[in-house]
């Protein structure tokens, strides 16, 4: 038994220091690692067998997961003994939240269920996906690891028709496409309001399908459905159905006939229309009444309706304006009512037509002649009526005209009238006359009738005239007939008025021989005698030269002779190739001759007949003399840039038969320019050519001669300009980009290109190339960054744009830090002073940070600090083992601390603890007193936000920012951004984050569809989806935002993704109103606090299901000291007092901050006890305001040294209450018990080491 007890007392000694040295996640002591098939003196357990009962867990539920798993323990050694239990996912070792920790008796084999959650012990989370699972280094299967997707893949809805008591019934289809089992609640509404839901727990690929069934008690038209589809319900109204009484009541009613004429032959009958509406539970038959000015008067037509329950019928009646007593409703307005309810005013009266005016298109026409009477009437009366006004001619009603007006209408109609008699009538209508002459119609008669010639010859005309007169009394027309020979050859129309003369006139000619009797009008004037004419005839011709130049004249001169007996002309013909080219008029008495001589010249050269009246006389030759012709002008080039030169040239001909000498011409803008002479022979040609210099831009016309050689375009070289100019801003921040947009424009007419310049207080700080086509001009934009802060004219090629001021953020430098003291024992603090200057103009808060020996051990906000301003920022740092460290802060070092060891014989006691042999196998991040450095993560304030900024240090950690950013009211604030967490994967580079807000709105996103919106932040991040894993926000509500109950529970996060808002898990910590939301991605957020309202999950009314607050009987922590940087746990006793089962959150708080939360749930009366994990923090520790004791963190130096230490004789002065503190101080993983003894061993390997 001896040998035993020391061979465990040995190993437990090698464990406890081992233990010391490595961190254990909860307590109890390893198992053994080398087992045999024998047994073995003590205790060896090992697992036999392992499975999961969850193999998928949901990522995204709220609260986190906690799957389960079983495990078989087998003890094969020879004692009982506890073995920790200790699960991994996917390599990495996880919080185990049950059982984590099991006795099996010797030769025993226990099955064990526990609980673990996702959580790593690093502050880690499991990422998504297929992971193996092992306990104690046991596979116990593949556990799937994500989040479910559930979505609507259909609605139905079993009806859109019901009345008012019916219900309706939506079904809803839902699909799983997530990796793992979820579940989803689904609310319906009824027009925009939430009336219910349907519920969804599916697994991965599964899909379910779910209904509600509303009930509408009213009638109308509804939205029923989801937010993602709704369908239109019409409920009807329902009949009683004998349900009560009838109660038949008029609705409405109005009057078809607002007015009555009560002149009319026939009595007058006015309808109306009356709607009844029956809000009984039976049909009824009601009579309908007509009052017309309080009396009653008598209905003719439909004077009872039968309504059905619940219904409404609309009913049209007709009454007359007798009353019951006999008598008769006055003229005037009169209110007519219906049953007793206002039907509208009824005008009771007469019509009176009258002629307001008679017009006539004329008053004098012919004999059969019409005339148009026109007469306006207006009725003055107070109803509608018809007249018909007669219309008389000399006394006699010939017709009438009529009108049909309503009051105070006017109208018109008209009457023709035809007067066949001369003389004068009067014609009148309603009172209105006027005289119409009748006059007779127009009378002609043809007078002075006369030929200009009774003899003539043949082929020859006469010219024969009369006079035309109107003898009538009106205008017209005449027409008049000429005669040959009794027959009508030609007529004419003449159009006069009374009294009024023309003369006519007639050309006739004879084309025979004889006599031609000749009347105009029906009477004869005389006879014309046509005889044959006089004949001439050319004997001779002769011409006085046979060769000529071109415009030279030559003489023809003809012998002419009269054939004939009598004197004639004749006009004699000058002919050239048989075409008449002149002519003279003879005149000759018979037999007699004469000549005549003609004077010709020719314009172009060649040979033709010249003959008279076809007697042939010569062949005349015409030559051209010199002739020059202008041909192929042009220019060399038609454009040409100021003051060069162009070639212009023509082909010069000489086109006549002799030689000549030509002056041609070269003309620009029709001014000569250039003259040169040209000698040719006949028919020779040759090219003249003239380079002209243009000195000045333009369009000039160039001709050769007269002749167009075409238009040569002068351009301006390119000429560079710079117009507007404009800046896309006036205030920037230094590092902001600034917009400078300049037109650039070529004025000139040539294509070029020129240099831009950007300058910034004259000094040229970018520049580009532009090439433009004449006349082309384009915007060039530069895009300047200013790095530092000032005032800045900014221009384009010279020409100012504006002036920008820039401003420069804050910018933090360390200017000095100093030690307060040099030397400072172990566990002495010391300060550490730095001075921080913001160099920036803007206002701004900075991470100061206290490094010892590059890592950083304490962090501090300082500020906000104006520009130009500096503020001191002072840390007391303290170490627990000696050595040199060098103090900085920022990069400027505060100078080089001392920490002494403290005497062996003094109060410190320090030849208890571990020497320096002992001391080499801590952990080297205890030498600095406060672990590795943060990972680097800081803030700046930007105009309504910050920016967060994650450098690529952060790479595979986890680090945490405070914000403290409220809103959206200044003075009201609803809720405050307390603090972002990010775990940042080990792809990331670094990023920036930007949030505004908090803000009442949100922005060009679509507002989050629920009620009770606080708030909203709008987060742009330039992280990729692969630098973080998860962004964790801690939310504090103001107590004004809270739910009128003042719970936590209705208090939702949202999250703005891919164009929609989803609900983010979180965890509530009642006691600081706060909450922290996660979410795998940086997005905006919103917050939603509803007031109190009843369940909107059901529409039937189901008893409340709240749960009664958990009590927390007892609650305690596993330890009262641990070390820094690693994870501790609170136990909590907690039962359900209540008859119902709960469900409760637990908070862990430590100086009153939430540092760990839990969700439990309990039947009635259940009791259990749960631990919550949480990294360690010194303070109070308290578990829904219940004390679990006070936590100190340290490091091992302090659990090693002289401070609890004693030795054997008790040197170090500490005695028996250094023991007493070291048992108090048990660290993770020990029970007070084991550390008692291990510290007693170590002791005693103290002690015997002294001895030897």
């Amino acid at each position: 038994m001896g040998k035993i007890t020391g061979l465990w007392l040995t190993a437990m000694m090698v464990l406890a220091v081992v233990a010391v040295s490595t961190p254990m996640v909860g307590p109890g002591v390893a198992a053994a690692s080398n087992h045999g098939t024998e047994t073995v003196e003590g205790p060896d357990i090992q697992v036999a067998d392992a499975g999961l009962i969850d193999t998928r867990a949901d990522t995204g539920q709220n609260p986190t997961p906690q799957p389960q798993l079983w495990v078989t323990f087998e003890n094969t050694g020879d004692a009982a003994g506890d073995v920790p239990i200790t699960v991994a996912v996917g390599g990495r070792e996880v919080t185990v939240i049950g059982t984590d920790e099991v006795t099996v008796e010797a030769g025993d084999t226990r099955n064990v269920t526990t609980t673990y959650v996702l959580e790593t012990g690093d502050g880690g989370y499991i990422d998504d996906g297929e992971h193996e699972v092992t306990v104690n280094g046991e596979p116990a299967g593949t556990l799937v690891v994500g989040e479910p997707n559930i979505t609507i893949t259909d609605h139905s809805w079993n009806t859109t028709t019901v009345s008012e008591g019916g219900a309706v019934e939506l079904t809803v289809t839902a699909e799983n496409t997530g990796a793992v089992a979820g579940q989803r609640d689904i609310v319906t509404s009824v027009d925009g309001q939430s009336a219910g839901g349907v519920s969804f727990d599916l697994g991965p690929g599964e899909s379910g399908t779910d209904t509600y069934v509303y009930t509408f008690e009213e009638s109308g038209e509804y939205e029923f459905g989801t937010a993602e589809e709704t369908q239109t319900i019409t409920v009807e109204a329902q009949d009683g159905g004998g349900a009560g009484p009838p109660d038949v009541q008029v609705q409405d009613a109005g009057l078809i006939d607002t007015r009555v004429d009560t002149a009319q032959m026939q009595t007058p009958q006015p309808q109306l229309w009356v709607a009844f509406e029956n809000t009984g539970g039976a049909a009824e038959t009601v009579p309908i009444t007509v009052a017309v000015g309080g009396r009653d008067v008598t209905v003719t037509d439909t004077d009872e309706v039968t309504v059905e329950a619940g219904a409404t019928r609309n009913v049209t009646t007709t009454y007359v304006l007798e009353t019951g007593d006999g008598g008769y409703i006055d003229d005037g307005e009169h209110e007519v009512t219906v049953n007793g309810e206002s039907a509208g005013t009824l005008v009771v009266g007469q019509p009176t037509i009258q002629v307001t005016e008679a017009e006539w298109n004329t008053t004098t026409v012919a004999e059969g002649g019409a005339v148009e009477l026109s007469v306006t009437a207006e009725n003055t009366g107070i109803v509608s009526g018809q007249r018909e006004i007669f219309v008389s001619v000399a006394g006699d009603s010939v017709s009438a005209v009529s009108f049909d007006l309503g009051p105070g209408e006017s109208g018109t109609d008209t009457y023709v009238h035809t007067f066949e008699e001369t003389g004068e009538f009067a014609f009148s209508v309603g009172g209105e006359t006027e005289t119409i002459t009748v006059e007779q119609p127009a009378s002609f008669e043809v007078s002075d009738r006369a030929l200009s010639s009774r003899a003539v010859g043949e082929g020859d005309s006469i010219e024969v005239t009369a006079t035309v007169t109107n003898t009538g009394d009106r205008a017209g027309t005449y027409e008049v007939p000429l005669t040959v020979s009794d027959e009508e050859v030609d007529t004419t129309e003449v159009e006069l008025g009374p009294d009024e003369s023309t003369t006519v006139s007639f050309t006739q000619s004879f084309n025979a021989v004889g006599n031609y009797a000749i009347g105009l009008d029906g009477e004869r004037i005389g006879t014309v005698q046509v005889s044959e004419p006089a004949t001439f005839e050319t004997t001779t011709v002769e011409i006085n030269r046979t060769a000529v130049a071109t415009g030279e004249p030559i003489a023809v001169t003809a012998t002419v002779r009269n054939e004939g007996d009598d004197e004639g002309t004749a006009d004699v013909r000058l002919q050239e190739d048989g075409n008449t080219i002149d002519t003279q008029s003879v005149t000759l008495s018979g037999g007699e001759s004469t000549t005549v001589t003609f004077v010709q010249s020719f314009s172009e050269a060649g040979t033709r007949d010249i003959a008279v009246d076809n007697q042939f006389g010569a062949s005349v030759t015409v030559t051209e003399p010199a002739t020059f012709d202008i041909t192929n002008a042009q220019v060399g080039s038609e454009t040409v840039t100021e003051g060069g030169a162009v070639e212009i040239s023509a082909t010069v001909t000489n086109t006549g038969d002799r030689e000549g000498t030509y002056q041609a011409e070269f003309a620009v803008a029709n001014s000569v320019v250039e003259t040169q002479a040209v000698t040719l022979a006949g028919g020779e040609s040759t090219e003249i050519t003239y380079g002209h210099t243009f000195n000045a831009s333009g369009n000039y016309a160039v001709a050769v001669a007269g002749e167009r050689a075409g238009t040569v375009t002068v351009k301006e070289p390119a000429t560079f300009d710079t117009g507007s100019i404009e800046l896309n801003r006036t205030a920037a921040r230094a590092g902001d980009a600034l917009e400078v947009t300049a037109t650039v424009v070529n004025n000139g007419d040539q294509e070029g290109e020129s240099q831009v310049r950007l300058q910034a207080n004259d000094e040229i700080v970018n520049t580009t190339n532009v090439t433009l086509s004449g006349g082309e001009q384009t915007e060039v934009t530069f895009v300047h960054v200013f790095e530092s802060g000032g005032e800045y004219d900014m221009s384009v090629n010279g020409n100012a744009g504006g002036t920008v001021m820039v401003t420069q953020p804050a910018t933090f430098e360390v200017e000095s830090a100093q030690l307060s003291s040099a030397s400072v024992d172990e566990g002495d603090s010391t300060d550490v002073t730095a001075t921080i200057a913001n160099v920036g103009t803007e206002n701004g808060t900075y991470q100061a940070e206290l490094l010892a020996d590059g890592q950083v051990v304490k962090e501090r906000t300082v500020g906000p600090i104006a520009g130009g301003q500096t503020e001191t920022v002072t840390f007391s740092i303290s170490f627990d083992d000696a050595g040199d460290r060098s103090l900085t802060v920022g990069n400027v070092t505060a100078g080089t601390l001392s920490v002494e060891a403290e005497s062996s014989g003094g109060g410190g006691g320090g030849g208890g603890g571990f020497n320096s042999n002992d001391a080499d196998e801590s952990d080297e991040t205890d030498d600095a007193g406060g672990g590795a450095a943060p990972p680097a993560i800081s803030q700046s304030e930007i105009s309504n936000g910050v920016t967060v900024r994650v450098t690529a240090d952060a790479a595979n950690s986890t680090v945490s920012q405070s914000l403290n950013r409220s809103g959206p009211s200044e003075t009201a604030p609803a809720f405050t951004l307390a603090g972002l967490s990010l775990n940042v994967t080990n792809e990331s580079n670094g990023f920036n984050t930007t949030m505004l807000g908090p803000h009442a709105t949100s922005n060009d996103m679509a507002a989050v569809p629920e009620d009770g919106v606080r708030g909203y932040v709008t987060v742009t991040s330039g992280a990729n989806a692969s630098d973080i894993s998860r962004a964790t926000y801690t939310l504090r509500l103001n107590e004004s935002s809270l739910p009128a109950n003042g719970s936590m529970d209705a208090v939702r996060v949202y999250q703005y993704h891919n164009g929609t808002w989803n609900q983010l898990p979180s965890t509530v910590t009642t006691t600081n109103d706060s909450i922290r939301a996660t979410s795998p991605r940086l997005s905006t957020i919103a917050v939603v606090s509803p007031m109190a309202v009843e369940s909107t999950l059901t529409a039937t009314a189901t008893p409340s299901t709240a749960p009664t607050a958990v009590s927390v009987t007892d609650a305690s922590l596993t330890a009262d000291w641990v070390r820094a940087g690693f994870n501790t746990s609170a136990r909590a006793t907690v039962e359900n007092p209540t008859d119902e089962a709960v469900e409760q959150t637990l908070t862990v708080t430590v100086d009153g901050s939430p540092v760990a939360s839990r969700t439990v749930q309990l039947d009635a009366g259940e009791q259990t006890t749960v631990a919550m994990e949480f990294e360690a923090v010194e303070g109070s520790v308290a578990v829904n305001g219940v004390s679990a004791g006070d936590l100190r963190v340290g490091s091992v130096s302090n659990q090693a040294t002289g401070e609890n230490g004693a030795d054997e004789t008790g040197e170090s002065g500490g005695g028996a209450q250094a023991a007493e503190d070291t048992v108090a101080a048990s660290g993770p993983g020990f029970t007070v018990q084991l550390v008692a003894i291990v510290l007693a061993l170590v002791a005693g390997v103290v002690r015997l080491r002294r001895r030897v």
